[in-house]
């Protein structure tokens, strides 16, 4: 692999993230975390990390892997004897907390350096030829990188998809591949649970063996407590998590990796994930209620495959029924050895459809009846990413520097879209691009407010789309209040008003806009202290009675506490749909707290809201039972969408707060 203009050498001082723009070292706070002793680690775990690697790496534009924790580009390891050899790199990504307790001990940096040693000593512990190899990892202006084999067949989705006419035996293969990585995992002393099993961590070498890869979520099992632990609590991957995992009763155990195999193993031979037939928190509710997938939504495999009958025993609602991954291992090789399910079809191509479905086309950009503006041109000048500041579903936060004509060094938010292409060619990434574009720059721009977050421009660099905006220094809404327990009743409605006011101009449009995902992070504060709406990712314009003019990909489902019962349910959100999110912002700019912040996952939130609970005075002291406040928000919560207020409506009454009279 020749180096060539489309790479980055990786040095000390600086490195490139990959969007032909320079990322800046990674701050330090230059203070010792304040961790106790032994923090990371137990007696049952290796007391130090091995040395960086030796030799330099180089990292080409081309992102293969795009999460909330990490980014994976391919790239090259020039080793000290100067051979050449391609690799896949690990970035690992420090962002800050959602705002949940969790290693209250530990500061910002303390928790960045638990988990990267958590990762790296738990991959690097493990040999196996079932599992991705580790490399070797550098740290390089503070930013971590994790080094494993190139596998050019990339993860079992990809691999799947690309190869339609892969046969039963072969997936078999595939399967026991996967299984016994796992068994390795179990068996090491002390066990390792890998805690997010699902087809996209499990990768298809050259050889085309199952390797399984992706260790941030995993935890060394001892007999006291775990050695390594993490603070996220429900992965994307609904429909691959054990009940136990989504209420919080426990954290992953041997048990919740084989419920997670069971998905696998449907994925792998039908071509769907568990509960693809409904939304993220369908497929949540559905495993809270003991729901199991059914072969009458999988047809490519027949219900008489005894392969449904070794899935049902993976996903028994009690963890101790489940069967050990070595039963599960005897029971693959079973089927294989015998076999059992090589019916004639099998025989030939299981598939005669691509075996993992891509994601759903998204939605013509411009549906009939709407009228929209054209994409405006790009924005000249130059970008500077100069370190990563938040991420959501929909995009990385950057802040940066943008220096243009008569314009040098401007402070500014640049907001690199995620395509979410997986399987997809060339010629649909572009096209999803220049949609993705189209939809968040077009509304971005129709919502101009004083209380709407102003929209500079936009530009593809390398082929990533990059929202950019100012940078306030102010930070969200959220974080603002926190930072800032000082701040008087009256401040905190100011706010309000003027995020209300904001959302009240968006729904009073022709046609209207539904933000989708009111929440306090999707509010940023302005230098001169003004709430400002932020985040249009998954917004939609809204041109008629069930008729959308612009939409997203799939169908949002709200962040848990902000997103109203009707979404949950997978209708797309409309004007009430941003009022309910709105009585969750009142009440956390009011308190400091999240709606249902006292339960301990977002499946329990999801439970709640889907049950038609509200959150209550008595968790909430910080307001008292009697202040209209509460009236107010109960009005928001209403389980019906067409008996919320409208934003005019609470815009007046918020206004009778603050001063006694109209702002």
């Amino acid at each position: 692999m020749n180096s060539d203009s489309t790479s980055h050498i990786i040095n000390p001082s600086a490195m490139s993230n990959g969007n032909g723009a320079h990322l800046g070292r990674r701050k330090s706070s230059g203070t010792p975390s304040s961790q106790p002793p032994g923090w990371w680690f137990n007696e049952s775990t290796p007391k130090q990390l091995p040395d960086p690697l030796a030799g330099g790496l180089a990292r080409f534009d081309k992102r293969t892997i795009q999460n909330t924790a990490s980014n994976i580009f391919q790239g090259r390891w020039t080793k000290s004897s100067g051979e050449e050899v391609p690799v896949t790199i690990k970035v690992l990504m420090n962002l800050k907390a959602d705002g949940r307790t969790v290693d209250s001990y530990l500061t910002e940096e303390g928790r960045f350096e638990r988990r990267i040693a958590r990762e790296i000593i738990i991959w690097r512990a493990m040999s196996h030829e079932n599992i991705l190899q580790f490399i070797g990892y550098q740290i390089v202006g503070g930013t971590p990188l994790l080094v494993s084999p190139f596998c050019r067949n990339g993860n079992l989705a990809e691999y799947l998809h690309a190869n339609p006419n892969v046969t039963y035996t072969e997936q078999l293969k595939l399967l026991r591949g996967a299984a016994r990585g796992l068994g390795h995992l179990h068996y090491l002393e002390p066990p390792v649970v890998h805690g997010q099993v699902h087809p996209d961590n499990i990768l298809v070498t050259d050889d085309l063996r199952a390797v399984i890869c992706g260790f941030g979520l995993s935890r060394i099992m001892t007999r006291s407590r775990s050695g390594f632990t993490t603070a996220e609590t429900v992965p994307s991957k609904a429909g691959f998590m054990a009940k136990e995992t989504i209420v919080g009763s426990t954290r992953g155990t041997p048990m919740s990796d084989v419920y997670g195999l069971g998905g696998v193993i449907l994925a792998t031979m039908t071509g769907k994930y568990p509960f693809y037939e409904t939304t993220r928190v369908g497929a949540l509710l559905a495993v809270i209620c003991d729901r199991m997938p059914q072969p009458v939504y999988h047809p490519k495999l027949p219900a008489s495959n005894p392969l449904w009958n070794l899935m049902r025993q993976c996903w028994s609602p009690n963890p101790t029924q489940r069967p050990l991954i070595t039963q599960v291992i005897y029971k693959l090789n079973l089927i294989r050895d015998c076999g059992i399910g090589f019916t004639a079809p099998f025989r030939q191509t299981i598939f005669p459809t691509p075996a993992i479905a891509p994601p759903e086309p998204e939605e013509s950009v411009v549906q009939p009846g709407a009228s929209l503006p054209p994409l405006p041109s790009p924005l000249l000048g130059t970008l500077e990413l100069i370190e990563p500041v938040g991420r959501g579903g929909y995009g990385e936060v950057y802040r940066g520097l943008w220096t243009a004509p008569e314009k040098h060094n401007i402070p500014v938010a640049i907001k690199c879209l995620t395509i979410g292409d997986i399987g997809a060619g060339q010629d649909q990434s572009s096209v999803i691009l220049m949609r993705r574009i189209r939809r968040e720059t077009v509304i971005w721009k129709a919502a101009e407010h004083p209380n709407v977050l102003t929209l500079y421009g936009y530009q593809i660099i390398n082929g990533n789309p990059m929202l950019i905006s100012p940078w306030c220094k102010n930070g969200d809404l959220y974080s603002f209040v926190k930072a800032h327990p000082e701040l008087t009743r009256e401040e905190k409605l100011k706010l309000l008003l003027g995020t209300g006011k904001a959302l009240a101009h968006l729904h009073s449009l022709q046609p209207p806009i539904c933000h989708g995902d009111i929440k306090p992070q999707n509010v940023i504060i302005g230098d001169k202290m003004e709430a400002l709406l932020c985040d249009f990712g998954i917004s939609r314009i809204i041109t008629g009675p069930g008729v959308t003019g612009m939409t997203t990909r799939g169908v949002t489902t709200g962040t848990a506490g902000f997103g109203a019962k009707e979404v949950l349910l997978g209708k797309r959100p409309v004007e009430g749909s941003d009022v309910y999110g709105f009585g969750g912002l009142i009440l956390a700019t009011m308190t400091g707290n999240r709606p249902f912040y006292n339960k301990p996952t977002e499946g329990l939130i999801f439970v709640a809201v889907f049950n038609g609970e509200i959150p209550q005075p008595a968790d909430h002291p910080q307001i008292s039972e009697t202040d209209p406040l509460w009236s107010l928000m109960k009005k928001c919560w209403n389980s019906e969408p067409s008996e919320r207020p409208s934003m005019i409506q609470i815009v007046a009454e918020a206004s009778c707060l603050t001063i006694g009279k109209p702002a």
